[in-house]
C-alpha cells in the first residue's frame, strides 16, 4: 500500500505533473485503503463514506498535500466531523478533524468540549493541530488539547485535528499492506470513541 517512494510525488514541481502523480500513484492506494477500512467501520457499526481529494480549485500551484476523508455524509465531509488519511511531502497522517466549515454547527464546539476526557486518554503517540493546511503540530498533552479546544471555540480560523503521524523514513513504510492496515486501525480504535462523541 504506502511506501517510502510515495513521497517522491511531491518532488514534481508542476501542477499538471504532481496532479498526474497523485492520481496515478497515491489515489489508487487511497482506494485500496478505503476497501480495507470499510469492513472495519461496518464492524464498529459506523456508517461512513470515503471522499478522495480532487484538488479541483488548483489552477496554478500544485497541491502541497493530498488525502482521503471518511465522513458521515455521501455529499461532502468538511462541515462534519470526519477522519482523514493523507500525505504531506514529509509525513503520512491520520487525523480526526473538525475543520473551519464545522463551525456552522455551534454544537460541534460543545461536543468537542464534552470529549475532553476521552482526548486526555490518548497516549503520547498522538498529536494535535489547529490548521489542516499547516504542518505545525504539537504532542497531544492535556495542556495542548485544552488550549486547542479553547482556540477552536474562541478563534474564528482555528480548527481541531487530532491523530497520528508517521514521518518519511519511518519503519511503517516498509511494512506490508496487512500490517499497515492494522496500524491505522489501531489508531482508529483510539479515535472512534471521540468521533462518535462528536456526531
Amino acid at each position: 500500500m504506502f511506501s517510502q517512494n510515495d513521497f517522491d510525488v511531491f518532488l514534481e514541481s508542476t501542477l499538471i505533473g504532481r496532479m498526474e502523480k497523485i492520481q496515478n500513484v497515491i489515489d489508487p492506494q487511497f482506494e485500496q485503503l478505503a476497501k480495507k477500512l470499510l469492513p472495519y467501520f461496518e464492524q464498529n457499526k459506523i456508517t461512513i463514506y470515503p471522499h478522495i481529494a480532487k484538488h479541483l480549485r488548483r489552477t496554478v500551484n500544485p497541491p502541497i498535500n493530498t488525502w482521503i476523508a471518511f465522513g458521515p455524509a455521501k455529499r461532502g465531509y468538511k462541515k462534519n466531523p470526519h477522519i482523514e488519511v493523507g500525505f504531506w511531502k514529509d509525513r503520512l497522517f491520520v487525523w480526526l478533524a473538525l475543520l473551519g466549515e464545522s463551525k456552522a454547527d455551534q454544537q460541534n464546539g460543545q461536543r468537542l468540549q464534552a470529549s475532553q476526557n476521552l482526548l486526555f486518554k490518548l497516549t503520547n503517540d498522538y498529536y494535535v493541530c489547529k490548521n489542516h493546511t499547516d504542518t505545525q503540530i504539537e504532542s497531544a498533552t492535556n495542556n495542548s488539547i485544552s488550549q486547542m479546544i479553547r482556540d477552536y471555540q474562541e478563534i474564528k480560523k482555528d480548527e481541531f485535528l487530532v491523530g497520528r503521524v508517521w514521518f518519511s523514513g519511518d519503519p511503517f513504510f516498509k511494512e506490508n499492506d496487512e500490517e499497515q492496515t492494522k496500524v491505522i486501525e489501531a489508531a482508529l480504535d483510539d479515535l472512534l470513541p471521540i468521533y462518535q462523541e462528536w456526531l
